[in-house]
């Protein structure tokens, strides 16, 4: 915190290294870049921060403990920066801007990382899903030219998810060497008026979540299925937030009933009474929702109003962590939890770490 106490921290994530180790932690602030550390050893003191000035005002950042050695850090879709963890950040496009409208994936509810449970290990490599409408073009001449190759055929400017199984070997579509390189179409229709998706599973078995501005769509043996409706145009994560490392368990913010949670991936739904007690019912409470990679079951909550909310679900209710953080309360506008910590990206006080949480 030293010297950082005005971070303006729009969005954090933590990357789990193993049990013994602090995770690699990534976040980005709304006036000034954003910042990185590595891991060491719990009995070891803790790495320096190291900042990213070329990312200037930054909006969000991407990760996942499935594979530890990397994140990406956004501004917006020609300003990001890919982190290799031990080695210099990578500036990078995700596509190119078109002419006239587009589907722009540089925002978080656009752009996943995919994850997979504790007991499937760790990657060497980022596997990355995007929504974009095809084709992928580049500018020329003032014009909008297609890539040689492209993942698809053209969507007629339509949304669709495409995939990058390597996403590391190029994070930058706009290089010379590797335009569209690596991507190849995951999905070629997506319900009409989608505004964004979820993904939990795992590599092998995605599973697909897409929402418009009312209804959120599961993707039932090839076919998009709403399962609820009334959504809340939720802040910068969404409105839905399925559990990365355990695909039965879905939390979705609703404009009649608060939080709502499913148990079987999306089969029934029902209010979070204490959640929703907690968080009051105030449109736009709730900033995000995260999830432990070696206890699934664990689950934390960031709010506009500065509450830090934590449960295992399997012992039932949720605790404010609240009164452990400075007064007045500020924002938080990210969360993240891994078996040390909780940790609480803050719109004004910086990066708060909370231990011995359960």
């Amino acid at each position: 915190m030293a010297g950082l106490h005005t971070h303006q921290s729009q969005s954090l994530t933590t990357l789990r290294t193993d049990q013994v180790r602090r995770p690699r932690l990534a976040y980005v602030l709304g006036d000034n870049s954003a910042f990185y550390r590595d891991t060491t050893p719990l009995v070891m003191p803790e790495m320096p921060w190291q900042s990213y000035l070329g990312l200037a005002d930054g909006n969000w950042s991407a990760g996942d403990s499935s594979a530890p050695s990397f994140a990406l850090v956004v501004r917006q879709l020609d300003t990001e920066a890919f982190l290799r963890y031990g080695a210099l950040p990578q500036p990078v496009w995700l596509i190119n801007p078109k002419q006239g409208a587009f589907v722009d994936p540089s925002m978080p509810t656009r752009f996943r990382f995919l994850s997979s449970p504790r007991q499937e290990g760790q990657f060497g490599s980022a596997d990355a899903v995007m929504m974009v409408d095809l084709p992928l073009t580049f500018r020329s001449n003032n014009a909008d030219i297609p890539f040689p190759t492209q993942p698809g055929p053209s969507s007629h400017g339509a949304p669709v998810l495409i995939r990058n199984r390597a996403f590391d070997a190029n994070p930058d579509i706009n290089a010379s060497n590797a335009k569209g390189k690596g991507w190849t179409l995951e999905r070629g229709s997506l319900p009409a008026g989608t505004q964004g998706f979820a993904v939990s599973g795992d590599r092998t078995q995605p599973i697909y979540y897409a929402f418009d501005d009312r209804t959120l769509y599961a993707e039932r043996s090839g076919k998009w299925t709403p399962i609820i409706s009334n959504l809340e145009s939720a802040p910068l994560f969404g409105p839905v937030f399925p559990n990365p490392y355990d695909a039965n368990v879905l939390y979705v913010i609703t404009s009649d009933k608060g939080v709502q949670v499913s148990t079987d991936v999306g089969a029934s739904f029902h209010p979070d009474a204490d959640l929703n007690a907690l968080v009051g019912m105030a449109p736009g409470g709730i900033n995000q929702i995260a999830f432990n990679y070696d206890r699934p079951s664990c689950v934390v909550v960031g709010t506009e109003n500065g509450k830090l909310l934590f449960s295992i679900r399997s012992f039932g209710g949720w605790q404010d962590f609240s009164v452990v953080l400075p007064a007045p309360l500020v924002p938080i506008r990210s969360v993240s939890v891994d078996c040390e910590a909780i940790y609480a990206a803050t719109l004004g006080r910086g990066l708060w770490r909370v231990v011995h949480y359960s």
